[in-house]
């Protein structure tokens, strides 16, 4: 607007010049004449200039006019394209949450409407779960590895999916191109590990165990190197003795030694082995500063009739943690392994108020069959029977 108002006022004083211009020089207005052929027009001099001005106007009016009709019809496609995207993102949504409610299905047909939208590759992902075969599913993830913020997890997918078709070598090899720093993930690595346990590649698991140790969880790592140094342990006691395993134990570097899932796979040996006292030396020995999972689970199964350093252990542990029903189930079990039946009975009755279960309960049954308590008895061995921890409404008989 302010373009034609500048224009209107430029034009305006050409217009008064033309017109005062021939009086000022003497008198005369001047003429144009315009000849086409056999016409002529003759026109002065400010008719000339009103017409083109005229003319002018016109033409600018005209264009705006055109161009207000093109933006219209752009504007037309505009609109149907945002409410087809609209669509797609009603769609997008409607199948994440049929995903997340188990609905596969409608999750499936919503999530196929999706794939003319820009999602970043997450509409396949999404697709590829809700997938009713693996065909079809390889084909989502495919297309959304297209996309790099997608390329990770469709990877991740695609190796889950092999490992599931029983191609654990084709997806472990998936996983190995991958490019750093992703091949740190922490749900790479522990696949990676599955993986190479499945195909029995243990070598290879223990090299890449030590770089993977900041990536996994602790007790990951501990399960892993327990379920490995497990059946080379018992390679050795089986074909060459307890003392052999004892001696190849002490040959160990230290870095090994102390590495917590060896110890409890060692521990376990010496168990199996029958070799309790050793075992039970072993296991206070590595948790003088507090206890350690792996290793206080394995207590459960000592089997002394003088298992006092272990239970003095658990009792100065549960000082420290008297709400902890582990412990308490642990050391009613050691007690009732050596027949402290006192001890055992009154670590087990904490354990079950603080968390009930099935071990306890016959454990407590056993107890009372030994003292001659037969309706104690039975009643501990139906709540191990019936037991729920979920919904148990636990009614403990007195014991006085």
């Amino acid at each position: 607007m302010k373009i034609l108002i500048k224009l209107v006022i430029v034009l305006g004083l050409f217009v008064i010049a033309m017109m005062a211009g021939p009086k000022l020089l003497g008198g005369d207005k001047g003429y144009v004449l315009i000849v086409l052929g056999d016409t002529a027009v003759e026109m002065t001099i400010v008719s000339v200039v009103l017409i083109s001005t005229a003319s002018l106007i016109g033409l600018w009016i005209f264009v705006r006019i055109l161009l207000w009709c093109i933006s219209l019809f752009k504007g037309s496609h505009r609109w149907i394209g945002y409410f087809g995207e609209r669509k797609r993102q009603q769609a997008f949504y409607a199948g994440l949450q049929a995903l997340a409610t188990g609905d596969r299905e409608s999750a499936r047909k919503a999530l196929e409407k999706t794939t003319q939208g820009d999602f970043r590759g997450v509409n396949y992902l999404a697709a590829a779960q809700s997938a009713t075969d693996d065909r079809k599913a390889n084909y989502f993830l495919v297309q959304a590895s297209e996309y790099p913020e997608s390329k990770l997890a469709a990877t991740i997918m695609q190796a889950k999916l092999l490992d599931k078709q029983e191609k654990s070598k084709e997806a472990l090899a998936l996983l190995d191109d991958i490019a750093e720093p992703h091949d740190k993930n922490s749900e790479v690595v522990k696949l990676k590990a599955q993986l190479l346990a499945k195909l029995n590649q243990w070598q290879t698991l223990q090299t890449n165990l030590q770089s993977w140790k900041k990536v996994l969880p602790k007790e990951d790592v501990i399960n892993w190197s327990q379920h490995m140094a497990k059946g080379k342990f018992a390679e050795i006691a089986s074909k060459q003795g307890a003392a052999e395993l004892k001696n190849y134990w002490l040959s160990l570097p230290r870095k090994q030694r102390i590495d917590v899932g060896l110890r409890a796979a060692y521990a376990e040996q010496l168990l199996d082995q029958g070799m309790h006292s050793d075992a039970q030396i072993m296991l206070v020995e590595w948790q003088k500063k507090g206890p350690e999972p792996s290793l206080c689970r394995l207590m459960r199964q000592l089997n002394l009739p003088n298992a006092s350093a272990a239970i003095t252990a658990l009792e100065g542990w549960i000082k420290a943690d008297n709400e902890n029903a582990d412990l308490y189930s642990t050391l009613g079990a050691v007690a009732f392994n050596s027949n402290d039946d006192v001890l055992a009975e009154k670590a087990l009755l904490r354990a079950i108020k603080l968390n009930p279960n099935k071990e306890d309960f016959e454990k407590l049954s056993a107890i009372f069959e030994r003292k001659h308590e037969p309706v104690k008895a039975l009643h501990y061995i139906k709540q191990a029977y019936q037991i729920d921890t979920s919904s148990l409404n636990l009614i403990l008989p007195t014991t006085e």
